[in-house]
């Protein structure tokens, strides 16, 4: 995994900070809202064929994975 897609909230505050710590970190590609979020990773993975990684600040959020009609 070399990248994570996210909207952080100050849940993710402690991955943030681990994450600059480290030099082998996966990019942080940073989001405006949940859906955005999504529908990147989503683009990514099909782009790449790769497994792409959404870092999700709530519950809250779950509205980004509606299914679209």
């Amino acid at each position: 995994m070399d990248r994570v897609f996210g909207n952080p909230d100050t849940t993710e505050l402690p991955f943030l900070a681990a994450r600059s710590q480290s030099k082998d970190a996966p990019e942080y590609v940073l989001g405006v809202h949940a859906g955005s979020v999504a529908a990147m990773a989503d683009g990514y993975a099909r782009a790449t064929h790769r497994p792409a990684f959404v870092s999700r600040c709530s519950p809250a959020t779950s509205s980004a994975w509606q299914p679209r009609p």
